[in-house]
């Protein structure tokens, strides 16, 4: 039996000992979510690396003998303009099919950030021991680590919201299972599945 505006008691007892199904179909009222998830928020923070410097480390012997009166910052300034150019490992060496960019951008994406809390620039080094940079007019330029500094970002996105959105239900009156009809006329509710 299914009514849109509910049963006396009278007819729920004499349902129970008969074995008859009584069900109500109406609108959903609030009450009708307690105990479900009606709406879910979903918010998203991103943390990201936002680099101060980033100074790649070379052999000392090599920068003597092959870039003599060469400071530093222009040797790393000479690296940087190479950073698309293949990195060679072994001896003799070879192409390893990866680009010093590729490389750092491998490093950057490892850089430790959920310890960190605050705002200050955090230093961080890794090898480089094994690969060099191929020159066109000189021996490769073994690389010994680069080093990095760094701080710490944190941005939230926008909030996700998501509600269960719900035309009518079907409660069942003698076990108060309810189902939720969806605008498409679907079922979802109690049974834990979904039915067209």
């Amino acid at each position: 039996m299914v009514t849109r505006v509910g049963f006396q008691s009278g007819a729920v007892r004499y349902a129970e000992a008969h074995g008859i199904g009584l069900k109500i179909i109406r609108p959903v009222e609030s009450n009708d979510w307690e105990g479900r998830i009606r709406s879910i928020h979903t918010t998203i923070t991103m943390v990201t690396p936002v680099l101060e410097q980033v100074r790649v480390l070379v052999d000392r012997q090599w920068a003597e003998q092959y870039a003599p009166g060469e400071t530093t910052e222009e040797i790393n300034r000479w690296i940087n303009q190479r950073q698309h150019e293949s990195l060679y490992s072994g001896t003799p060496p070879v192409p390893c099919g990866e680009t010093l960019n590729e490389k750092l951008n491998e490093m950057i994406n490892r850089l430790p950030l959920l310890d960190i809390t605050d705002d200050d620039v955090h230093q961080h080094a890794s090898s480089l021991q094994g690969y060099s940079l191929g020159m066109d007019d000189r021996p490769p330029l073994p690389l010994m680590g680069v080093e990095i500094a760094y701080r710490r970002k944190e941005s939230t996105g926008p909030e996700i919201y998501s509600e269960s959105a719900a035309r009518n239900i079907i409660k069942d009156v003698l076990t108060g299972q309810l189902l939720f009809v969806d605008e498409d006329g679907r079922l979802s509710g109690d049974t834990g599945t979904s039915e067209g």
